[in-house]
């Protein structure tokens, strides 16, 4: 299986072609013409490991939350290729895509994934292992007040995210006593394993790559409840 990744979601744009399990990475430092930066630096990629278009069997994104500009910068280089080139393409979560980092790198099977969503506020949702080595979501992804986040106790939680840096002292009691992984940037690595599951298991939109808005579907909760 040939997957091609890009995710702009950070300030680092991150590309990799995984050929058969073995994973190819390229680093691009955001700028004002990352579009083409993007296109440039995947083509050189795709050359430089003989990989066509034609090749590639699904494109990876990160669909957010996270950089908005970035993100929709990724996500339109994602749909450009989707539909140029008749590619199915896999949404992953920037929240999964940290949880899994920090089970990787830390062993921890229930991870509180939290960054900062400006405004005051965290982006943040609680991922648990699956069988197959996954982290998956617990519950719906959030965007709230620092101190508004929600952890049980009855677990041994590991944090990842810049919530703790940011925010630290608005977060409750619990969720600063947690032990916290310090790399918190998404990686390819990350990506292929996340995007690979979710192949297997058929759970992909064949739809067009879209963004994930969390601020905007809590906006939307919040005016259907007032209208009941």
């Amino acid at each position: 299986m040939k997957l091609l990744a890009i995710d702009c979601t950070t300030p680092t744009a991150y590309l990799g072609i995984s050929i058969d399990q073995k994973l190819k990475i390229a680093t691009i430092e955001a700028g004002h013409r990352l579009t083409d930066s993007i296109l440039a630096v995947l083509s050189q990629l795709m050359s430089e490991n003989a990989v066509s278009f034609s090749d590639v069997d699904y494109l990876v994104y990160t669909s957010g939350p996270g950089n908005f500009t970035g993100a929709r910068v990724g996500i339109a280089v994602t749909q450009a290729l989707s539909l140029a080139h008749g590619i199915p393409s896999v949404g992953i979560s920037s929240l999964q895509l940290l949880a899994q980092g920090c089970y990787r790198r830390q062993q921890a099977v229930d991870v509180l994934a939290a960054i900062d969503a400006r405004m005051g506020e965290v982006y943040w949702g609680c991922f648990h292992l699956d069988e197959s080595g996954v982290m998956q979501a617990q519950g719906a992804e959030r965007v709230s007040k620092p101190d508004a986040i929600v952890i049980t106790n009855k677990r041994k939680w590991y944090g990842v995210g810049n919530a703790v840096e940011n925010y630290q002292d608005l977060l409750s009691e619990d969720v600063q006593k947690l032990k916290w992984d310090s790399i918190y940037r998404p990686e390819v690595v990350d990506m292929i394993t996340i995007a690979q599951s979710k192949i297997l298991a058929e759970n992909i939109d064949r739809g067009i790559a879209l963004p994930k808005y969390i601020r905007d579907d809590v906006a939307q909760k919040k005016t259907n409840d007032k209208s009941r």
